[in-house]
C-alpha cells in the first residue's frame, strides 16, 4: 500500500497541506498541482508484508530522507541483534522503494496497456 501522509512540498508556495479529512484540503492540494506548481518533496507511507515506513521523497532527486524503520518486536533481543533486525529493516525497504519505481516505470512504458487488458481480461473471467 501507498499512501501520502500529512503534507507535499511544492517549489513556490510552501508547504500544502493534505489532509485526507477535509476536503477543502484536498482541494488546495488539488488546485495547487493543476496551476501548474510541482511537488518538491512528499511524505509518503509504505506498506509491504506487515511493515509500515513512514518516510519523504524528494521529487528532483528522489532521494529518501527522514525514513522511520518499524521497530524489533522481540524486546529481549541482544544489542547485535537489534541492529541485524534495523539492517534488515532497511534492505526491505530499499526492495519496497526499488519495487514502487518499477511499477511506475511499467505504467509509464510502452506495453502498459497490453498488461491493462489482461488484467481487465483476467477479472472478467474469475
Amino acid at each position: 500500500m501507498v499512501a501520502f501522509s500529512a503534507s507535499i512540498i511544492t517549489r513556490s508556495s510552501g508547504t500544502v497541506r493534505r489532509e485526507s479529512s477535509t476536503r477543502a484540503r484536498r482541494a488546495q492540494v488539488f488546485w495547487a498541482l493543476l496551476s501548474g506548481k510541482l511537488p518538491r518533496k512528499a511524505g509518503l507511507i509504505l506498506v509491504r508484508h506487515a511493515a509500515q515506513y513512514e518516510l519523504t521523497l524528494q521529487a528532483e532527486t528522489l532521494a529518501v530522507s527522514g525514513a522511520a524503520l518499524p521497530k524489533p518486536e522481540d524486546t529481549g533481543l541482544f544489542s547485535f541483534d537489534v541492529k541485524s533486525a534495523r539492517i534488515d529493516s532497511l534492505r526491505h525497504l530499499a526492495e519496497t522503494l526499488d519495487l514502487l519505481f518499477d511499477t511506475y516505470r511499467r505504467r509509464l512504458g510502452a506495453g502498459w496497456a497490453g498488461e491493462v487488458g489482461r488484467t481487465k481480461r483476467w477479472l472478467t473471467a474469475a
